[in-house]
C-alpha cells in the first residue's frame, strides 16, 4: 500500500482521530485506500467536521458523517455501526464494481452483503465489546480487533516523539489490516465462484454420497443450493491437500458443529493398518476421533468408505 501518506492537517483529504487506534479505523482506511488513488491522512484531536470542507473526508471523529460516537447509528437489523461500516456502506459497492472489476449488479450487492459479515464484526466490537465471546477463564482467544490494538504505543515505551511513533504504529496496523481485507475479499468472492460450480456437482451426485473432481469451499454453499439433492447429501468426497482423498460428514444445519451422521466409532482414531483390518480396505489412511472425515489413498477406496458408512447406518 504505496497511496498512504500521513500529513499535517493542513495537506490532509482525510482526517481521523489521533492517539489510540482501533480496528475500526484501521480497516476504514484500508477501504480508502482501495477506493481512492492517494489517501493524504491526518490523525488529529479536537476535530469539529462542520469546520472542513465537505471535499475532505473525516471518519471516527468531529461528528462527521463516518462518525459514530456523537450520534449513534444502526443497521436496519439493530447492529451498531462503526467507523469502518459506514464507510464500507457508502463505498464498498463502488470498491467492488470499480476497483475488482465487478459489473453485475447482482454479484455486487452478494460480494457487499456477505462481506459485511465481517465488517458488522468489527462494529459490534467497537461499539459494544467482546465480552459475550468469552470462552474460558483458562485461556484468553484474541479477536481481530484485538490484535488490532497490539501494534498501539505501550506504556512502558518511551515518550519521545510519541505523535510520530504512534503514527507509524498505525500505518503497520494498516498495512497488517490490509492483509486481512484482502484475504477475506478474495475469500468472499472464490465462494461465489465455487457456488456455481457445487451446483454443477450437486446435479450430477446420485443418491447421498457428493463427489468433488477438485477441493471446492462446498461447506458454506451446499446449505444454500437450489438443488434438491442437496438435501439428501450425507458425505462431500474430495482430493485432500495432504494427497490422497477425504470423506467428510455434512452437518445438519448451515454453520452447525452436528454433524447428519458419523463414521462408525471402531473407526474413530485407529491407525492406518488398524483401519484398513476393519474396513477390509486398503488404501484407508485415518478416521478423525470425532468420526466427521476419513480418508483413503485412492478416490475408489474413499467411496468404498463411505459405501460402508451407508449401510453401517441400516
Amino acid at each position: 500500500m504505496t497511496n498512504l501518506k500521513i500529513v499535517e492537517l493542513e495537506n490532509a483529504d482525510f482526517i481521523t482521530h489521533n492517539g489510540f487506534f482501533h480496528a475500526d479505523e484501521v480497516f476504514g482506511t484500508v477501504l480508502l485506500c482501495k477506493v481512492f488513488d492517494e489517501v493524504n491522512l491526518c490523525r488529529a484531536k479536537n476535530i469539529n467536521a462542520s469546520r472542513f470542507s465537505d471535499s475532505i473526508i473525516i471518519y471516527d471523529t468531529g461528528n462527521s458523517k463516518f462518525d459514530h460516537h456523537e450520534n449513534p447509528k444502526n443497521r436496519p437489523n439493530g447492529n451498531p455501526y462503526s467507523s469502518f461500516g459506514l464507510l464500507w456502506k457508502e463505498y464498498g459497492r463502488k470498491y467492488i464494481n470499480e476497483k475488482i472489476g465487478i459489473t453485475d449488479s447482482k454479484k455486487v450487492n452478494t460480494i457487499f452483503n456477505i462481506f459485511d459479515r465481517f465488517v458488522t464484526g468489527i462494529d459490534v466490537i467497537d461499539c459494544i465489546g467482546s465480552r459475550s465471546q468469552k470462552v474460558s477463564d483458562s485461556y484468553n482467544i484474541y479477536n481481530i480487533s484485538d490484535i488490532i490494538s497490539t501494534f498501539n504505543k505501550r506504556w512502558d515505551e518511551e515518550d519521545t516523539e510519541d505523535e510520530v511513533v504512534q503514527n507509524s504504529n498505525f500505518i503497520k496496523a494498516v498495512y497488517f489490516a490490509e492483509t486481512v481485507f484482502d484475504n477475506i475479499m478474495k475469500n468472499t468472492i472464490s465462494n461465489i465462484i465455487a457456488k456455481d460450480e457445487l451446483e454443477n456437482a450437486i446435479e450430477k451426485s446420485n443418491g447421498r454420497i457428493l463427489i468433488l473432481e477438485k477441493f471446492i469451499p462446498w461447506q458454506t454453499n451446499i446449505f444454500f443450493s437450489r438443488n434438491a439433492k442437496s438435501k439428501q447429501i450425507l458425505f462431500v468426497i474430495f482430493p485432500s491437500l495432504r494427497g490422497g482423498f477425504n470423506c467428510q460428514t455434512v452437518p445438519i444445519e448451515f454453520r452447525s458443529r452436528t454433524q447428519k451422521v458419523l463414521f462408525p466409532s471402531e473407526w474413530a482414531g485407529k491407525t492406518k493398518k488398524e483401519l484398513a483390518n476393519i474396513t477390509g480396505i486398503k488404501t484407508a489412511t485415518f478416521c478423525h476421533l470425532e468420526r466427521f472425515i476419513c480418508g483413503a489413498e485412492t478416490l475408489e477406496d474413499t467411496i468404498q468408505l463411505a459405501v460402508l458408512a451407508l449401510k453401517n447406518l441400516k
